[in-house]
């Protein structure tokens, strides 16, 4: 599938820089006071910031020109499109993007607290299917939505070919950093360590294997897994069949069965779930989303789930969310297993007690959710949303009540572990470097599968006769050519 089409793998740069230090501060936000039609296309509403005044925030559109970035590819200093430097109209109303009926409730219930302290705004809720659509919305020519809660591997690609900037992060308590981990059950391990010869598990065991996954492009439980599978060359670039994305190909090549239900038919995967390939619109599955992929495993769906940290404490039947998901899903103690009868498989080989913790057991350290908005939003209405946010999550009770943990159990907009939400006045970029690093090598195999069709149609061209005989023979030298660069250059 060409890189540019919808729900391809994305075309990042070449060049993978050095993650920053975690920062301090982490998560996403939103509000609305009333639901809107999924369809709905109501103008944007832009105006002034209400309630306290916040600090100069740095205008992520207008920051220093990064030479190490190509031109048009999500750098900071990169022109804004048409889509957006479109006029807004006028209003003073802010909008929250959420995905499926429940978020809806949520967000109606948020922005009740954000309301006060933004008195000059009216905020809302829009309901879209997905994390794309919501995207689509906000940077649609005239905005259907403003701002959006997302996983850091949607954050990149919202960036990256969105333009859009990051305003706010979950703040995690104690410095608590999310890893990206594989979690399989405790049996498949003590069955390899019965074998004398080979003793512990290797990720390249998981082949053939059934495989729970979070969401399509969610950093921890896609990019991360899929970037060690083609960095160990566990699989090869996939490319055969022009309706799905090269990334869904690849996985399907290498897991017998999988389960990652979606509202998009495109990226929906449920040959191992097929009771829940079908959602109502406007709902959830059940194995949506990082909890969802554990309760697949849980539940015998796969062998394997790609999972961020501390989803197996937090949900398993000793865990601070055990009683709130038993209470939501009508669950019993028979469904909800013990932490113990899980282990961490680490990517180097061998498997480890979840109690142990991650470190040097997983695929990597990934960044925190966040919240994004349009590029060219302007710096009152961010200051606004910005200053709602921190100040309703830091001293409204009922707000940090309604998302933290043991009560958030399905991860609405929020994830469970969040604590607070911080700002974040600091360039989108930086805070993005360690996702990137997490799918740069997908970028590069999509861009020489790219330049091999190139080549491969020049070599047809010329052996159909199609033109000049010399046109011909230039096409294909330029296409060998730069097909030859390219490979010296990944």
């Amino acid at each position: 599938m060409n890189a540019s089409s919808p729900g391809s793998a994305f075309p990042f740069p070449s060049s993978s820089p050095s993650p920053n230090p975690n920062p301090s501060a982490s998560g996403p936000a939103g509000g609305t006071g009333a639901a809107t039609n999924t369809n709905a296309t109501d103008p944007q509403s832009v105006g002034g910031g209400g309630g306290a005044t916040l600090p100069p925030v740095p205008d992520n559109s207008v920051p220093q020109a990064n030479p190490s970035f190509p031109s048009g590819v999500g750098n900071d200093s990169t022109p804004l499109s048409p889509q957006s430097t479109s006029s807004l109209p006028a209003g003073n109303s802010v909008r929250w993007c959420v995905t499926n009926a429940k978020e809806v409730e949520l967000c109606k219930t948020l922005i009740t607290y954000l309301q006060p302290v933004t008195p000059s705004y009216t905020w809302s809720c829009v309901q879209k299917v997905s994390y794309n659509a919501c995207i689509d919305a906000i940077d649609a020519l005239v905005p259907e939505a403003d701002m959006v809660s997302l996983d850091p591997g949607w954050m990149y690609y919202a960036f990256f070919e969105r333009r859009m900037m990051l305003i706010a992060i979950e703040d995690r308590p104690y410095g608590y950093l999310p890893h990206a981990v594989a979690v399989v059950n405790a049996q498949l391990c003590d069955k390899q360590a019965r074998d004398k010869k080979r003793p512990n598990l290797q990720i390249s065991d998981l082949r053939s294997l059934r495989a729970c996954l979070p969401g399509y492009r969610l950093a921890a439980g896609w990019n991360f897994p899929a970037k060690y599978l083609l960095d160990n060359k566990l699989v090869t670039p996939k490319n055969t069949n022009p309706t799905l994305a090269n990334d869904i190909e690849m996985f399907q090549s290498f897991f017998s069965k999988a389960c990652m239900p979606s509202q998009e038919a495109s990226v929906s995967i449920c040959s191992s779930c097929t009771d829940q390939c079908t959602i109502p619109e406007g709902q959830k599955s059940i194995y949506e989303g990082y909890v969802g992929a554990f309760r697949c495993l849980m539940e015998g769906k796969g062998d394997v789930a790609f999972l961020r940290n501390g989803v197996v404490q937090d949900y398993s039947q000793t865990g601070v969310m055990a009683l709130a998901w038993e209470q939501e899903f009508n669950s019993t103690w028979a469904n909800l297993r013990m932490a113990s009868e899980f282990r961490l498989l680490c990517p180097d080989g061998g498997c480890r007690s979840i109690a142990d913790g991650p470190v040097g057991c997983s695929f990597g350290p990934a960044r925190v959710p966040g919240i994004m908005v349009r590029n060219n939003l302007p710096s009152d209405m961010k200051q606004g949303i910005q200053n709602a946010l921190s100040t309703a999550s830091t001293n409204n009770d009922d707000f940090k009540l309604a998302v933290q943990q043991g009560k958030n159990v399905e991860e609405l907009i929020f994830s469970s572990a969040m604590s607070r939400i911080e700002l974040w006045n600091n360039l989108t970029r930086p805070y993005l470097d360690s996702t990137l690093e997490s799918v740069d090598l997908i970028s590069s195999w999509t861009a020489l599968e790219n330049l091999s069709n190139i080549t491969m149609s020049s070599a047809r061209r010329l052996l159909s006769k199609e033109g000049s005989l010399p046109f011909r023979l230039m096409q294909l030298v330029v296409a060998v050519v730069v097909s030859s660069v390219m490979l010296v250059l990944f």
